[in-house]
């Protein structure tokens, strides 16, 4: 009974949809999903003069840092940064595995991975819960301790804009790992 179908991309719209039975006089239009630049703004912006950055920004930046500096030994180091869900499409075991492998890599920079919010993997889907038990596994398979964030939480209106920020200001860079990304909206946020 809709007038009008809105679907983020033209795979969801044909794919994803097309499944369903549908009136062929049923509107669809796909309008991608942007990102907010209010939120997602440059880090060098905290140097700039006469520029207001609302507080809730100012404390997310401290709470990220103090979360990510008590998973590392050298939290100077340039951060390697994955956010996405836990989900194995996400390919993350793939990230961490390289990051393992190379030593090099290893005392060059520190590898943070935001996998979705948690609080007892047990309780996750399963799904989840064999992604991060795996990345777990490898964090111990290659001895990554000291050099692999995997934080519990972080809120997406304010923490996530900063840990982009605080990868950029670190010179570290952001790593999307997906098998497939039908919109990777964390490459745009990055």
């Amino acid at each position: 009974v809709a007038d009008l179908v809105i679907a983020s991309t033209r795979d969801e719209r044909d794919r994803q949809y097309g499944d369903y039975p549908v009136d062929p006089s049923l509107r669809f239009e796909v309008i991608p999903p942007g990102i907010d630049l209010q939120r997602f703004f440059p880090y060098y912006e905290y140097a700039m003069p006469d520029t207001e950055i609302d507080e809730r920004f100012k404390q997310a930046r401290v709470r990220m840092t103090n979360e990510l500096a008590r998973f590392f030994f050298a939290p100077e180091k340039p951060l390697i940064l994955a956010l996405c869900r836990p989900d194995r499409r996400k390919n993350i075991n793939a990230l961490i595995e390289a990051y393992g492998e190379s030593k090099e890599l290893q005392a060059i920079a520190n590898l943070a991975v935001f996998a979705g919010i948690r609080h007892d993997i047990e309780a996750q889907p399963e799904n989840e819960k064999l992604v991060l038990t795996d990345m777990l596994l490898a964090m111990d398979r290659y001895d990554l301790y000291g050099k692999l964030a995997i934080p519990k939480n972080h809120d997406s209106e304010f923490d996530v804009p900063e840990i982009y920020r605080l990868a950029a200001r670190s010179r570290g860079i952001f790593a999307n790992t997906a098998f497939i990304e039908l919109f990777g909206l964390t490459a745009i946020e990055a």
